[in-house]
């Protein structure tokens, strides 16, 4: 059960690799309640099934939350320039302890 849980959320990590980590971890809480939720809808059956998917949503809160306070995170901003009619998507950063 435990296996499960930890190697489920590092699989999602590898996953989420692929992309922009501190895109990611901007909006934690997003990723963090979708993930929870599809490993406890993947897991849903029996009881050791529904511990090994709140084990994994919560490794993969953890994981994101370390990532965050360590590496920082960027979050997306529109910003509307002057004589522009549409505004523009701007990545805002900001830095963690080892930034």
């Amino acid at each position: 059960m435990i296996e499960a849980g930890l190697i489920s959320a590092v699989a999602l990590f590898l996953v989420l690799s692929r992309f922009n980590l501190r895109r990611i971890c901007g909006y934690r809480t997003f990723v963090d309640v979708g993930a929870t939720t599809v490993f406890v809808l993947m897991f849903l059956g029996t009881y050791a099934g529904m511990m090994t998917g709140i084990l994994a949503g919560a490794c993969v809160s953890l994981m994101l939350n370390v990532m965050t306070k360590l590496y920082g995170y960027e979050r997306a901003h529109l910003v509307r320039e002057r004589g522009c009619l549409l505004p523009t998507l701007v990545w805002q950063f900001t830095p963690g302890k080892l930034g």
